[in-house]
């Protein structure tokens, strides 16, 4: 997987629009004091692919800024030459009736840094489908941020990790959980 482009939105410290555009650049390194929002864009690639983020998968409305009603994560890569957009979105209703969420991946054109019309993928457009998707054509969770991106404070986590957990971090997620489960007796 090639990162092209990540744009967010009333993201945890991103209140306005902001884009981290890869297209020009093959290797590059994300720098900044503490509470810049480094992990936060880390955290936004994440949760565009996964729905996760480093507090979870759960209550993912407090991933909106305190300042918005609206969290917009998009996230633009190729895989195989073949680019897509994921994207992830969530608003307050009015009146604190809950929030709404749309999620979809798209077929882009790789060479836009800016496309304008992504065609929406079939079966992408439920949560359940988008994670679906995302697990097949990259892999996952687990695998990705132990081996492809590395979490705040847990860039050791593969590396430590008994010969047979990295093993089944790489393969199916279930098989893992079932692993970790049947490891520690908990069935």
């Amino acid at each position: 997987m090639l990162p092209l482009r990540v744009e967010i939105e009333g993201f945890l410290t991103y209140r306005t629009r902001t884009v981290f555009d890869f297209h020009e650049y093959w290797l590059w390194a994300i720098t900044g004091k503490n509470g810049a929002g480094k992990s936060a864009l880390f955290d936004a690639i994440t949760y565009a692919l996964y729905g996760q983020h480093r507090g979870g998968s759960q209550h993912d409305e407090r991933l909106i800024n305190e300042s918005t009603d609206r969290m917009l994560v998009l996230f633009d890569f190729m895989v195989n030459d073949e680019a897509f957009r994921v994207e992830r979105i969530i608003e307050r209703r009015a009146k604190g009736k809950g929030y709404a969420k749309s999620y979809g991946a798209y077929a882009i054109d790789p060479l836009e840094q800016d496309p304008k019309d992504p065609i929406l993928l079939p079966n992408t457009s439920k949560e359940t489908e988008l994670n679906a998707w995302v697990r097949e054509k990259i892999g996952p969770y687990k695998a990705f941020i132990t081996s492809v991106l590395l979490l705040q404070g847990k860039a050791d986590a593969f590396l430590v990790a008994p010969a047979a957990e990295r093993q089944h971090i790489l393969m199916d997620p279930v098989s893992y959980t079932h692993l970790r489960a049947h490891e520690t007796g908990r069935n």
